[in-house]
């Protein structure tokens, strides 16, 4: 588990560069992203010296912001409704 929050924290700091600096928020959304605040934290915790300070309670709470208020970034978990999108996208593709 550790390993995997770690290859996914570093690849989402090597989108840094290309961006030209620290992105304001991460947003972790989908099944993985949405109902695992272990992961979040491990991410969130490999992340922290870019600015993204975690609040545990916050997070296992899976509030909407669960980054904390000495945090510089956003740490957000936004829901996501992906069968919608497939079957909208799909509406899209027959009509």
């Amino acid at each position: 588990m550790e390993m995997f929050c770690y290859k996914i924290a570093k690849t989402m700091a090597s989108y840094f560069v290309p961006l030209e600096g620290i992105p304001d928020a991460i947003v972790f959304t989908a099944g993985i992203g949405e109902r695992s605040p272990l992961k979040r934290k491990l991410v969130s915790n490999a992340l922290k010296s870019f600015g993204f300070d975690l609040d545990q309670e916050k997070n296992e709470k899976n509030e909407l912001i669960i980054s904390n208020q000495q945090s510089s970034k956003k740490i957000l978990v936004i829901p996501t409704n992906e069968e919608l999108v497939i079957a909208n996208e799909t509406l899209e593709l027959i009509k």
